[in-house]
């Protein structure tokens, strides 16, 4: 329990909150804090189609009507236009995430014109915000609360795990009162604690290592690259013809996500999450690489594209 007890503070400290719970994943946080709000049938929550499927099974588990909405156009980010079109008097919550960590910055707009009894939820799987990251100003001060990931493809990774986050103590009380056996081990938490101290240093890594994708691949990165990327989770290009990114033989290169929310639930896929979908591809990023293994994927990316 020591050790619990000490990522958790650790944790809390890191990202500046005193209210923080610890899950045993992602997926469990999300879960908790639609079972906290207390959801009635036929609320509904809304979510961009292009985000991370798990997360439906935390939407079906609490009865949450999914009401999806759109990306801006060429964009991982989502649409304040495209989420103010999607409420009714049946909404409950919005769901927005940092993509890739891109940072969602527009979320104070969002809060102003949503109605009072509905709650921003923030996926914050992609991007762990440091009180001393100038972006973290759009993390927590505008939504109810954050949630994050530890699995294994993580910024943080113990292989699994989860927390929530929330500047309102009485809402992390009330989801610490849900029992369901819940919880991390000291294992799990002594792995996050060593990585939680190299933390600020593997961005700083991935930062260096996207100048350099930047500067080879400047006629190919999205605008999002240069005014909201934060935590560089991933490094993704849109490529209309892209195929051949599947097959190679020396990268593993990958899609933005395995498939949308509106290919879960058999309804038709928004305009632009679609081309993003079918566009995006995703290149190494990891802070083990060296700077040679960098230039490998520069070439390889290169020769893909016949450039």
């Amino acid at each position: 329990m020591k050790k619990i007890k000490k990522f958790h503070q650790e944790f809390g400290q890191y990202i500046d909150s005193d209210y923080v719970k610890l899950t045993s994943s992602g997926t469990m946080a999300f879960f908790l804090i639609l079972k906290a709000l207390d959801i009635q049938k036929g609320d509904e929550i809304l979510l961009p189609d292009y985000i991370c499927k798990d997360l439906l099974g935390a939407v079906f588990a609490t009865g949450v009507i999914p009401v999806l909405y759109d990306n801006r156009e060429n964009s991982w980010l989502s649409s304040v236009e495209e989420i103010l079109s999607k409420v009714t008097l049946k909404t409950r919550v919005v769901l927005v995430n940092h993509t890739f960590g891109f940072v969602f910055k527009q979320i104070e707009s969002l809060a102003k014109c949503l109605p009072l009894n509905v709650s921003i939820v923030e996926d914050c799987c992609h991007a762990i915000f440091g009180k001393n990251n100038r972006l973290k100003e759009f993390t927590r001060n505008y939504s109810l609360c954050c949630f994050y990931s530890f699995n294994a493809t993580k910024l943080l990774t113990s292989g699994e795990g989860g927390a929530i986050s929330s500047d309102n103590k009485n809402f992390i009380k009330k989801i610490e009162k849900i029992q369901i056996g819940d919880k991390l081990s000291d294992l799990n938490c002594a792995i996050l604690r060593s990585q939680l101290q190299k933390l600020d240093t593997f961005i700083d890594r991935r930062k260096y290592i996207a100048e350099i994708y930047s500067e080879a691949f400047k006629n190919l990165i999205s605008s999002d690259y240069l005014t909201n990327a934060g935590i560089y989770f991933r490094f993704p290009l849109l490529i209309n013809e892209n195929q051949q990114f599947w097959k190679s033989e020396s990268v593993s290169f990958r899609k933005g996500v395995d498939s949308l929310l509106s290919e879960e639930l058999k309804v038709k896929s928004m305009p632009n999450a679609k081309s993003i979908y079918e566009k995006t591809v995703s290149i190494p990023i990891y802070p083990a690489l060296d700077d040679i293994m960098v230039h490998e994927v520069i070439a390889e990316t290169k020769r893909l594209l016949q450039i």
